[in-house]
């Protein structure tokens, strides 16, 4: 599966870093961010990590590193 191009995590990019859309949602539901939103049209990273969420942000920057 191609990876996502831009600055957003879709749910398609969690299992390949090791993340699973269950827990995603619980992170999301936990910050009172849309899951729903996120599913249509990716997480935008420099949101993501604005949260300060360790766990979060050591997936942005897998990501990130994934990409490079």
């Amino acid at each position: 599966m191609k990876k996502s191009e831009s600055n957003r995590i879709y749910s398609k990019d969690l299992a390949p870093l090791g993340y699973c859309c269950s827990g995603a949602r619980g992170v999301f539901d936990a910050y009172g961010l849309s899951w729903t939103e996120a599913l249509k049209h990716g997480a935008d990273c420099d949101a993501l990590l604005a949260l300060g969420d360790p766990v979060v942000t050591a997936m942005v920057v897998k990501f990130k590193q994934g990409k490079e």
